[in-house]
């Protein structure tokens, strides 16, 4: 387990639904075969972008399953997110995960009567892990939506020995110098924390510091953008990796825009994703989608800026 480390890419896939918002299972495949296609080879399922806590526990665990038997070895790595607003459903999920086979498990702490100290936090992922031992586990930081305002080098501090399990983290978080203090810190094993990072718009700023890779909702639709990115890296062309990055910035401020002007964030994102050409339906209520006419000015402008020329490797 010490040795197990994601890098790269990790698309936090959609959750497909009909219009009556009941879960399609058959279009999973669809899905892998599309990730497949574009060179993604790691998946974060049941996330944020998967819509997972809107979901039930038997639709969590369906889905869950369904992406394994699948994918039948096609795509290296599934993530599997097990958070949920209490320990016991998370428990659940955790060995269920076990049970069917998934590579890795991540959890977000609870958001309501949610972690205060990083202590808590500590134990909180603690217990997480006696439910699912032998999965490397991922803290799933995201504080915008969970409000866990802790300090992530601190926490991975006092995890180390505490919750053997624990991998890294998927850092969705803007702050960058923790980001970075994050990158450098070892497990009891003296094995570097495996941090992948969660803010596309910034990706080139998080590699620059060190993080393996990075899972994200834009790597399922525009995964030709940050490849390109990361390989002009790769050979010291900063110029061309800017430029790319600046086309996700614009991309995501495009998004951004639309999902307050009625939709949401998921919403907008699955549109990208049938723009893209894979239909993962709506979301699930209380999340709207765009109506006609925004969708239409939408795409619109995500010509006007190239993004249809561009998305694709």
């Amino acid at each position: 387990m010490a040795e197990f480390r994601v890098t790269g890419l990790v698309a936090a896939t959609f959750t497909p639904f009909d219009d009556n918002g009941d879960v399609v299972l058959s279009k999973i495949e669809a899905h892998i075969k599309y990730l497949k296609d574009v060179g993604v080879k790691h998946v974060f399922v049941n996330g944020a972008t998967g819509e997972g806590l809107s979901l039930t526990l038997e639709e969590r665990k369906d889905i869950a399953a369904e992406w394994v038997k699948a994918n039948n070895g096609r795509l290296d790595t599934i993530i599997m997110h097990v958070g949920c607003a209490n320990l016991r459903d998370t428990q659940t999920l955790a060995k269920h995960a076990v049970e069917i086979g998934v590579d890795a498990i991540a959890a977000i702490p609870p958001q309501f009567f949610r972690p205060t100290t990083v202590d808590h936090l500590v134990e909180y992922m603690r217990r997480v892990c006696e439910a699912a031992p032998t999965l490397p586990l991922y803290l799933y930081h995201v504080p915008p939506l969970t409000c866990v305002e802790l300090n992530m080098a601190d926490f991975l501090r006092k995890a180390r020995g505490v919750v053997p399990s624990l991998r890294g983290i998927k850092f969705s978080s803007q702050d960058l110098p923790i980001a970075s203090e994050c990158v450098q810190l070892e497990d009891a094993k003296g094995h570097k924390y495996n941090i992948l990072f969660g803010c596309d718009q910034q990706l080139i700023s998080a590699l620059v510091l060190g993080v393996d890779g990075a899972v994200g909702s834009t790597y399922n639709f525009m995964a030709g953008v940050y490849q390109r990115m990361m390989e002009a890296m790769d050979r010291g062309d900063m110029d061309t990796a800017r430029k790319e990055q600046y086309r996700s910035q614009r991309t995501c401020k495009l998004l951004f825009n639309y999902a307050t002007q009625g939709g949401s964030t998921v919403s907008c994102l699955k549109l990208m994703m049938s723009f893209a050409g894979l239909d993962v339906g709506p979301p699930r209520c209380p999340m709207r989608a765009l109506g006609a006419d925004d969708v239409a000015k939408y795409r619109k402008e995500l010509e006007e800026i190239g993004f249809f020329q561009w998305y694709r490797k």
